[in-house]
């Protein structure tokens, strides 16, 4: 595969990355057991930390914090949130994207409505999002448009993917504790074959059943090139 080609599909892979794990056929966490569920009496710190690595070693770091209440309701719960900061690292050559993103404003999950088993049920994007289709028909086109202008391309699957990338698990508040280790094998235009080395590690606070850490790691290898994307996620009292 040329090097144009090569570059384009591990970009793909990247965005790819950053989206849930589910839909990348990694088997789904077990559902955590019925109960009612029980509200912190204090607000919570809610913080995302995105980091993809770039090209050239260099790294992109989104760090985001929202100030979380809790709210019992019937079974369920309904969480109000609002964004407290936004922190960017990022390569000089980025910085206009860097300073649009410190500025905006995510709180689109908020308020969030759970289930008895503290599932979001009002999420505009949820883990259960066709993304595999949306990969298969991404790498279809690569094959398809393997000589067409690099940057055009890029673009056009970024927005194919775009959407992907803020999608939150279902059950981020009430996760299943655990780990895993998952490998998926990425077809190529050429014939060879691309991987993604998928890692999940989520810890609970034990006597709420509510999240404490979960971290996503997603490595994906073309040929002698690799990046690596990482996400975590933190739950914490102030």
């Amino acid at each position: 595969m040329g090097r144009i080609n090569r570059r384009s599909v591990l970009e793909v892979m990247g965005v790819m990355a950053l989206a849930p794990l589910a839909a990348l056929g990694v088997t789904a966490a077990p559902a955590r057991a019925t109960g009612k569920l029980s509200a912190p009496p204090h607000a919570m710190r809610l913080q995302r930390v995105l980091e993809r690595e770039l090209v050239g070693g260099a790294a992109l770091v989104v760090t985001r914090d929202w100030e979380c209440r809790f709210e019992v309701v019937g079974r369920g719960m309904q969480i109000a949130g609002r964004q407290l900061s936004c922190e960017v690292e990022a390569p000089a050559a980025l910085a206009p994207l860097a300073a649009l993103e410190r500025q905006r404003d995510v709180t689109g999950l908020f308020p969030a409505l759970l289930d008895a088993d503290g599932r979001i049920v009002n999420s505009p994007a949820t883990a259960d999002s066709d993304m595999t289709s949306a990969v298969d028909a991404a790498l279809a086109a690569l094959g398809k448009h393997a000589s067409a202008d690099s940057r055009s391309f890029i673009a056009q699957l970024h927005q194919t993917s775009a959407a992907l990338v803020s999608t939150v698990p279902l059950d981020l508040f009430f996760p299943a504790p655990g780990a895993s280790t998952v490998t998926r094998t990425i077809p190529l235009p050429d014939g060879t074959a691309g991987e993604l080395e998928i890692t999940l590690v989520t810890h609970i606070d034990p006597a709420s059943g509510l999240l404490d850490t979960c971290e996503k790691m997603i490595v994906s290898r073309i040929a002698d090139t690799q990046r690596t994307a990482k996400e975590r996620w933190t739950l914490a009292a102030f």
